[in-house]
């Protein structure tokens, strides 16, 4: 659900250019049908609906709101700014700190199949690293200049050696 979701917040950002609030608007209604979806299929029934009637209970809902809120304008925005894969790989950042931090400060036991996994998540943020370099990079003198290895966006250049998609090279 989460990569369906930043899959259609970068298709209403980069392709309909749409900004952050307009991008929500869209996305929130959707998100917010799939959550009551299974809200009604696994915790409908054991939902405590007498805490609604509390002060301190709708207080706190409120401050949750505006913390939700402001983190999908933040996420919408980073979306926008870079893309869905840049804020997938940090939250791999995100996630690999917090067990390192967990493991340093509480003690946390890990085991090798998570050490192995944790490793792998790093070797993958590596080479998307490398990736990214070696295309941003420029064409070595021996190679043909005309034709990038593979076009990281649609940007004009002022070099006229460099390839511009055009519409068929960007349509999905």
């Amino acid at each position: 659900a989460e990569s369906g979701r930043l899959v259609l917040t970068n298709i209403l950002m980069k392709q309909l250019k749409l900004d952050p609030l307009s991008t929500l608007y869209y996305i929130a209604p959707l998100s917010f049908c799939f959550i009551a979806l299974a809200f009604l299929v696994f915790e409908f029934q054991s939902f405590p609906f007498e805490r609604l009637l509390s002060i301190h209970f709708l207080g706190m809902l409120t401050i949750n709101g505006i913390v939700a809120f402001t983190l999908n304008i933040a996420v919408v925005m980073l979306i926008g700014n870079t893309s869905a894969l840049i804020l997938t790989l940090a939250g791999i950042v995100k996630d690999l700190m917090l067990v390192f931090l967990s493991v340093a400060v509480f003690h946390t036991p890990v085991t090798q199949l998570q050490y192995l996994g944790y490793t792998v998540a790093l070797m993958g943020l590596n080479l998307h690293k490398e990736y990214k370099k070696q295309v941003v990079e420029k064409p070595t003198e021996g190679t043909n200049s005309n034709v990038d290895p593979l076009p990281v966006s649609n940007q004009n250049t002022s070099n006229e050696n460099t390839h511009s998609p055009s519409k068929a090279d960007t349509a999905v």
